[in-house]
């Protein structure tokens, strides 16, 4: 089952078998089932750690994607900044890392510990802030690249029963919201993965 916008709040009833959602357009879908199918069976205790980053100097230069070594961050992914006044043609960056979740409140995993492994990727990469102008000899000089931590999410990583292609292809007896969410997943095969 798919629901066509952001879900807000969900609460499941399992005596009388219904689920009723509320959408962040204040819609409201009651849905009443029969069998549940949960397709998460469990964690496998690694927890993906996404670290958002708004650049005070230095994303004009930057590729749109950095690759980090084994150890975190594992990689770096820069977009177009959505933040209010800010110039045209800025970027800021989120930081991926897959971790143990026993280690994620470990200094090593920490806000801070990120962002310093994020410029020493930036350094071994020879990645360099924005001129400021030029040497004696005439060679400009770079500033530092800037970046100042936004928010971190925080989340599990879990085994599937099914992937959403073998959920498309099952014949199910459905009604038309079974239909729907099978049409909608055949019909627009969304990417979005970054790589």
């Amino acid at each position: 089952m798919v629901i066509p916008d952001m879900i807000q709040n969900l609460r499941h009833n399992t005596e009388t078998k219904v689920v009723t959602i509320v959408t962040k357009q204040t819609s409201r879908f009651i849905i009443k089932y029969q069998e549940v199918m949960k397709l998460d069976l469990d964690d496998t205790g690694e927890v993906y750690i996404y670290d958002w980053f708004d650049f005070r100097a230095g994303s004009k230069n930057s590729p749109d994607i950095i690759r980090g070594d084994d150890d975190s961050p594992l990689r770096m992914i820069l977009y177009p900044s959505k933040r209010q006044k800010v110039k045209k043609g800025i970027r800021d960056m989120v930081a991926i890392s897959k971790i143990k979740e026993t280690d994620s409140s470990l200094w090593d995993n920490s806000e801070m510990a990120i962002s310093m492994k994020c410029l020493q990727l930036f350094k071994k990469y020879g990645i360099k802030g924005p001129s400021v102008g030029y040497t004696k000899k005439g060679k400009p000089r770079h500033g530092k690249i800037k970046i100042e931590h936004a928010w971190r999410e925080i989340k599990k990583e879990v085994n599937s029963l099914y992937t959403i292609e073998e959920l498309c292809k099952m014949k199910i007896k459905g009604n038309r919201l079974t239909n729907l969410t099978t049409n909608l997943f055949l019909t627009s095969k969304t990417f979005t993965s970054q790589e």
